[in-house]
């Protein structure tokens, strides 16, 4: 298991439409056993989105897509797209490499973007 943890930054740019300046932003800690649920569910914490019902995703920087509903019944197929549930951040093939940037997406029809 690696021993790494790494500290990002999540910044929200906007929803509904319209574009946020300056983007709020909050500064998490991820650690080994981390999975983008937990991320997922960390962000949507911080930045207050309360109603869960709505679909989220990662889109990373190699343009890998990490997802809910898709992800669920295609992980372990090579879509290019994997679980929210069962991908961690940082164990085997580095899922997050410090200094890159991805992509969340909360409620795909309100589209809430964080970087």
């Amino acid at each position: 298991m690696a021993r790494t943890w790494l500290s990002l930054t999540v910044e929200l740019l906007g929803g509904r439409g319209e574009e946020l300046w300056p983007w709020p932003g909050r500064i998490f800690a991820v650690g080994p056993s981390h999975t983008f649920m937990d991320l997922a569910n960390a962000i949507n914490d911080a930045f207050a989105q309360r109603n869960r019902s709505h679909l989220s995703m990662f889109t990373l920087a190699d343009g890998r897509v990490i997802d809910e509903e898709t992800g669920a019944e295609m992980a372990g197929r090579s879509t290019g797209r994997s679980s929210h549930q069962s991908t961690s951040l940082l164990q085997g093939r580095r899922t997050l490499e410090p200094g890159a940037e991805f992509q969340f997406t909360f409620d795909l029809g309100d589209a809430w973007t964080h970087r």
